[in-house]
């Protein structure tokens, strides 16, 4: 039996000047610029008090879990406007978008353009929070065939010598956002010590920098694999 022909094996490396590109840096610029913001208000951490110390967490798992989405959108539009390959568990998310479609067909909007798709999938996919490695990984499974997200499995695994970033660390610094946002990690009636964070913001803001750029980068070039498909 013939093994199965992985489908980017067929493209070449085309030029970054398709839509698709255009959508990436946008969304790169835009988080670029929402951790450069985050990156001021740290400056001198010594000087820091704890609650300056909470909202830089909170805004730095916001600014993964807005970037994550984003990348889901762009994914997800590209494989039903640009006829990009699936990703490995497209089919799920495709019962849903389908079901929308038959919906919106029958309410006679114009299912295909391009605005109407991402405020669909938006309706689809706003509940997911994509704060944690696993489901960030389960979010890009959406969008990514299997030889991609070995790739992405790769910057966490340690396979070429050193893991890029360690998921241990981004899954502690997500699981302390969500009790400064619950206000479980405080007490009012004492100075308990659960009131003072035990929490570096520069080496925080480094994990969350380098997963961002790391996850770009492989999609970035994937997306260059990809040829144009919007006339066709």
């Amino acid at each position: 039996m013939l093994d199965e022909k992985d489908p980017l094996d067929s493209f070449l490396i085309i030029e970054n000047n398709r839509p698709s590109a255009e959508e990436l840096e946008r969304i790169k610029k835009y988080s670029d610029e929402n951790l450069e913001t985050i990156s001021s208000k740290i400056g001198l951490e010594e000087n820091l008090d704890d609650e300056e110390k909470r909202n830089i967490i909170v805004n730095l798992i916001g600014a993964l879990d807005y970037y994550i989405h984003e990348i889901i959108i762009w994914g997800l539009v590209q494989i039903t406007l640009n006829k990009f390959p699936k990703g490995k568990n497209y089919e799920k998310q495709k019962v849903e978008l389908e079901y929308r479609y038959i919906k919106m067909a029958f309410e006679d909007k114009d299912i295909f353009n391009e605005v109407e798709l991402k405020k669909t999938i938006i309706e689809n996919i706003r509940r997911n929070t994509y704060q944690k490695w696993q489901s960030i990984k389960v979010g890009l499974e959406l969008i990514l065939p299997k030889k991609v997200l070995e790739k992405i499995s790769d910057l966490t695994s340690g396979k070429n010598g050193v893991a890029i970033f360690q998921t241990n660390k981004l899954d502690e610094l997500a699981n302390k956002r969500h009790l400064i946002v619950h206000h479980f990690d405080r007490e009012y009636s004492n100075n308990s010590s659960r009131n003072t964070l035990d929490i570096d913001c520069n080496e925080s803001f480094i994990l969350i920098k380098t997963v961002i750029d790391s996850i770009h980068k492989i999609i970035v070039e994937y997306d260059e694999t990809q040829p144009e498909n919007e006339d066709e």
